[in-house]
């Protein structure tokens, strides 16, 4: 073995993770083929964890062939995770497969928020965290791991207190099934109860740090449009696409034939409905109209999607060379009629 080799204990555990009998066995018999370190033999290890059917395979290689396969590949172990933290585990793995080291912050807030004792976490509100942190939304420092902190813990707060006034308590709700027990954490997995709680939390300046309600510069809102989880080629692509949007958009002199419109078009809705589109609409519109492949825009809850459609729809068959429809998929043909009524004057 080599000099930062394993210590022997060490070995013993990390084996454990092994689930097969045969295949920890054939590893047996090939370690004496070359050294390892601790961080080849930890990629090996991860390999073997994830090849339970492919003992036959392996067998005819040699552990040099075994070393390049396991370099070549990225293993996520969330067993250990699992086993500790439950389904919140699954928050962490998620975070650490993005190759960065969001998921060991995270675990390292909610370990913080659970050293005194039992604590509530809210699953949607873990859900947004994670969601945030992984689209570069929301970034670890000092700071907002300090009110990230603040955040969790002041939710379980406010459920515990609402519980104690009706005489339940964090078990109660884990025997009825509305949350699940891990150690000192209890996730809140019932809609009616988190969306009551969650209004609460919603009127506290807590909620504002961590989630900040005001709107997104223009230059914040291309930046979030380049997907982080893309390739380099992709990302790169992608940059150049929405920067040349920002340089239209923030412009008063570029001559551009789709912000012209688009301009025309807020000033309608401002007419009809006295409010202006926001940047972020703006973008979403403009991502679309000069994007020469089909283009999915992903929108969340709050942003408006009704008014980019309207302004979408108008764009597409007023600079169309021929009759052109746009088609609307949704999830509620009752809404999508509505807003069909209730837009039709713009």
């Amino acid at each position: 073995m080599k000099q930062n080799a394993p210590k022997f204990k060490v070995l013993i555990n990390e084996l454990e993770l092994i689930r097969n009998s045969r295949l920890r066995s054939l590893f047996g018999t090939k370690l004496h083929e070359m050294d390892l370190d601790q961080a080849t033999l930890q990629s090996i290890i991860n390999m073997l964890a994830h090849a339970d059917d492919r003992v036959n395979q392996l067998e005819k290689l040699s552990l040099p062939e075994w070393v390049d396969i396991a370099k070549c590949q990225t293993w996520v172990s969330y067993a250990p995770l699992l086993k500790k933290y439950g389904t919140v585990g699954y928050f962490f793995v998620f975070l650490n497969s993005l190759g960065h080291s969001e998921g060991e912050h995270l675990r390292s807030i909610v370990d913080k928020v659970t050293e005194d004792g039992a604590v509530m976490i809210f699953e949607k509100l873990i859900s947004r965290i994670t969601y945030m942190v992984a689209y570069k939304e929301l970034e670890f420092s000092n700071r907002t791991s300090e009110e990230i902190t603040t955040l969790l813990k002041t939710a379980s707060m406010i459920a515990s207190s609402d519980l104690i006034l009706n005489k339940e308590s964090f078990s109660s709700l884990a025997q009825c099934g509305y949350a699940q027990r891990f150690g000192n954490i209890y996730l809140l997995v019932n809609e009616s109860f988190q969306l009551a709680w969650m209004l609460q939390i919603m009127k506290l300046s807590v909620w504002n740090q961590v989630f900040p309600q005001n709107d997104r510069s223009l230059s914040d809102v291309v930046r979030l449009t380049v997907n982080p989880q893309d390739d380099e080629e992709h990302r790169t692509k992608r940059k150049i696409v929405m920067e040349d949007i920002q340089k239209v958009l923030g412009s008063t002199t570029i001559k551009d034939p789709h912000v012209a419109m688009l301009k025309s078009i807020d000033d309608v809705i401002y007419q009809k409905r006295k409010i202006h589109l926001r940047d972020t609409q703006k973008v979403a519109v403009l991502s679309a109209m000069k994007n020469q492949k089909n283009l999915l825009s992903q929108v969340n809850t709050g942003e408006g999607k009704s008014l980019i459609i309207v302004a979408l729809a108008i764009m597409r068959i007023k600079t169309a060379n021929d009759a052109e429809t746009v088609d609307i998929i949704t999830s509620s043909s009752v809404l999508a009629q509505r807003d069909a009524e209730h837009m039709r004057d713009i």
